[in-house]
């Protein structure tokens, strides 16, 4: 099922957010964790369409997930020879996260958004 793996990838990134101190987001993805477990367990398929697009709102605009990198320069937790490949994860499991919470908003609307 597509919401467990976007609960995964949401978790990974939230640990990596606490891992390097990026406190900017943590609150955010933590409910975005809350909020759809709780749709997922209730099987309402509009509250998970919500939860979903809330999900999505993350990556619009200034100043979105999109914009996060991590470094130490920002105040993150972070050594230098690890900038690359910690923001190289962060980068591929947002673009795959991205993907399925489409896909999935997709599919449980039957086309019709």
């Amino acid at each position: 099922m597509s919401i467990s793996r976007i609960l995964d990838l949401l978790s990974q990134l939230l640990s990596i957010l606490r891992d390097h101190s990026v406190a900017e987001w943590e609150v955010e993805i933590a409910d975005h964790v809350e909020g759809l477990r709780s749709a997922a367990q209730a099987g309402d398929s509009h509250l998970l369409i919500k939860e979903l697009q809330e999900v999505m709102r993350m990556f619009g605009g200034m100043g979105s997930f999109n914009d996060v990198f991590v470094t130490e320069r920002a105040g993150h937790r972070i050594g230098p020879g690890q900038v690359g490949t910690v923001n190289s994860r962060l980068q591929k499991l947002s673009t795959e996260l991205f993907v399925l919470v489409e896909q999935e908003i997709e599919r449980i609307s039957g086309g019709s958004r």
